[in-house]
């Protein structure tokens, strides 16, 4: 590798000066000039980074790989929330569908060229991102309940399949193919966390998420807390009332401890695949955990004062 990126944000900086030098040449500047996909805390290009340089190195190779990925996830966002009608995220308020739809288009048609230009990476680049399609497919039409495997499978195809292609590619990048298989699964599992984290947060209402609370809850999606409830809940219903019941019967803290656990196990992995330089991916993970422990306790407290109001 010729250059190396000895920090994620100077990483960072390649992609933007990239992304502007793609807008710029292909003549998108105008009509993508309300989209900026480089906002956050762009997770997925930072598995990415922490993935190369724990495999041998952050070279100027990546950036065309972690830009595409970005891309293929915001694109994601824009068509996600014209599935969901989700129409005041991410700045969208105001925003007619069809220009969110021929957004997502405009971004994934550039993913996909910049991709291309990946080496010996870029060819399993659509099978990611045909898994994430599917998985997000699978969902919109699994509602009610379904089993736990079932689950899994969903959610890690949903936003798995980009975090797999992370940790392949950078293992790729660095002449580490022998490992690259086994990276990727273990990508897929960090992505398979986020979701849970994401799953989770979803049915915690005093939660700022980004994105509106119970979502996913009144859209009638069996989603990680409702594993944890021995009874029936009508969600699609009364939401309010499904929330007090799920926090009431220790079914939100059933399925933190769950969540507590799978990051404990995918931990012991990374350490082993990845070594002493996995200490990145642990606060990462250790932040997943964190955020779901806050939400549990400052919702419960939230729920509690408002029973005792209402008393």
């Amino acid at each position: 590798m010729t250059h190396e990126y000895a920090d994620f944000e100077s990483f960072r900086r390649a992609i933007d000066e990239r992304w502007r030098e793609h807008l710029q040449v292909h003549g998108l500047a105008a009509v993508l000039s309300k989209t900026d996909p480089l906002t956050g805390k762009l997770l997925r290009p930072l598995a990415m980074y922490h993935a190369a340089r724990a495999t041998g190195g952050a070279g100027a190779s990546l950036v065309d790989a972690a830009l595409a990925l970005q891309l293929i996830h915001s694109a994601s966002l824009l068509h996600d929330d014209v599935l969901d009608n989700a129409m005041t995220r991410r700045g969208a308020a105001n925003t007619r569908p069809a220009d969110l739809v021929l957004g997502g288009d405009l971004l994934l048609t550039s993913a996909y060229a910049l991709a291309a230009e990946v080496p010996m990476a870029g060819s399993r680049f659509a099978w990611a991102v045909q898994r994430m399609a599917r998985g997000e497919a699978h969902q919109g039409t699994a509602r009610g309940a379904i089993d736990y495997e079932t689950y899994r499978r969903v959610i890690t195809d949903k936003s798995g399949a980009l975090f797999g292609w992370a940790f392949y590619s950078a293992l790729v990048l660095n002449d580490k193919t022998g490992a690259a298989l086994e990276a990727e699964q273990l990508g897929d599992r960090l992505g398979y966390l986020y979701q849970l984290l994401d799953d989770y947060l979803d049915w915690c209402p005093f939660t700022e998420t980004g994105k509106p609370p119970l979502q996913d809850a009144r859209q009638g999606k069996h989603t990680l807390p409702l594993f944890f409830h021995s009874g029936s809940l009508d969600a699609a219903g009364d939401v309010s009332e499904a929330v007090r019941t799920l926090f009431a019967d220790g079914s939100m803290e059933r399925a933190l401890a769950h969540f507590e656990a799978e990051c404990e196990d995918w931990l012991k992995e990374a350490a082993i695949l990845l070594g002493r330089k996995y200490a990145p991916f642990a606060e990462m993970v250790h932040d997943f955990q964190r955020q779901a422990r806050g939400a549990w306790q400052h919702n419960y407290r939230q729920l509690v004062e408002e029973t005792r109001l209402h008393a």
